[in-house]
């Protein structure tokens, strides 16, 4: 499922800091429903996101009524068949900050869904993806077969690191308990490598029982040394071939620099 929703009747791309127009036709980004504006109020202060907080007391706290950015709400009525009585109205927040956007302007006139009445791509669209994508997973999975990698599926042989994880499987119930490589080089067909894929099932496999042990994440920092190597979490890492989640550093001359900061 997208993080991004495009609406097929799109009009333009909104610039940050833009307001919608009264008598213009959006769609609220949250709800996917198509809406004509009617006003545009300013929001109390005791009412704002805490996000526009924050960015106003980045901004220095300016005055509260004249700043460009102050968050705002657009009052809104359905664009096909209002209710006569205003009953139907709602409230779109706007944040002039943010390169977020909670409207996009669309044109008229707009493709809606036939089963639902929202803008399209709707909802429906979102719930059909994500299905075919668990049916494309469990496809994957039910074709797994013994000795193979939960992963890749492709065989595991005795010159291979791999780890398994006993007990109930998680990834399919009722299955084998499942194996993986653990090699970070090898590509996977459910993550970007067989190493993610082992490394993310290991932690709900101890979130599913805390007294199993952590073999393949480590929450420190691996500090390689010319002859040896040791880890900020101490005792409690489980080794240097694990995945360190603050990453290594090594020891040049006596002083350790971070590997994400070598040229």
């Amino acid at each position: 499922m997208s993080r991004y929703w495009f609406p097929a009747g799109r009009a333009a791309h909104v610039p940050r800091g833009v307001l919608p127009e009264v008598g213009q036709l959006i769609a609220s980004v949250g709800s996917r429903v198509a809406y004509r504006v009617l006003e545009i109020t300013d929001r109390h202060r005791a009412n704002w996101h805490e996000g526009t907080v924050a960015a106003w007391e980045k901004a220095g706290s300016p005055d509260v009524e004249t700043w460009s950015d102050r968050e705002r709400m657009a009052i809104c009525e359905p664009a096909r068949n209002p209710a006569a009585d205003g009953q139907d109205r709602r409230g779109v927040p706007i944040y002039p900050w943010s390169y977020q956007e909670t409207w996009i302007p669309l044109e008229d006139p707009f493709p809606v869904c036939v089963d639902c009445g929202l803008v399209w791509p709707c909802f429906c669209v979102d719930r059909n993806a994500a299905a075919a994508q668990a049916m494309a997973e469990l496809d994957h999975l039910s074709g797994v077969m013994p000795g193979c990698c939960w992963a890749c599926g492709e065989p595991i042989v005795g010159r291979q690191h791999s780890i398994e994880f006993p007990g109930d499987n998680l990834l399919m119930p009722g299955g084998p308990s499942p194996v993986f490589h653990t090699a970070a080089s090898r590509k996977a067909k459910t993550a970007s490598t067989c190493r993610d894929a082992a490394v993310a099932y290991e932690t709900r496999w101890v979130s599913a029982d805390p007294a199993r042990p952590v073999r393949l994440l480590c929450p420190g920092t691996l500090f390689r040394h010319l002859d040896y190597s040791e880890c900020s979490t101490a005792d409690a890492c489980p080794g240097v071939g694990a995945t360190h989640k603050g990453g290594h550093a090594y020891c040049k001359t006596g002083v350790f620099t971070r590997s994400d900061e070598q040229t």
